[in-house]
């Protein structure tokens, strides 16, 4: 099977699966009285300044790729292994 026919059968198989949310953090930049408006007082043991910038994680939801994850697992470990990602998220 070649490469183009590989993935459009992945593409296939995972259009099927439902949406899955996942939680992350990612880094924001924000101004201090930002944070101080927030009631956030203190990051880290330290008095928050009004015009400092600090980097806060803020959580997130995204959606998993599962065409993504299903093509990495196939290069490693073969299409077999797509089919058992399938039923493992259905």
């Amino acid at each position: 099977m070649g490469k183009k026919a590989r993935l459009k059968q992945i593409r296939r198989e995972v259009s099927e699966l439902p949406v899955v949310m996942k939680s992350s953090h990612e880094n924001h930049i924000c101004k201090g009285f930002e944070l101080i408006a927030n009631g956030q007082t203190e990051i880290n043991g330290e008095k928050v300044l009004p015009f400092a910038t600090y980097n806060v994680p803020m959580p997130v939801s995204m959606s998993v790729n599962h065409y993504r994850r299903a093509k990495k697992l196939a290069n490693r470990y073969g299409m077999d292994v797509v089919g058992a990602y399938k039923e493992a998220n259905a």
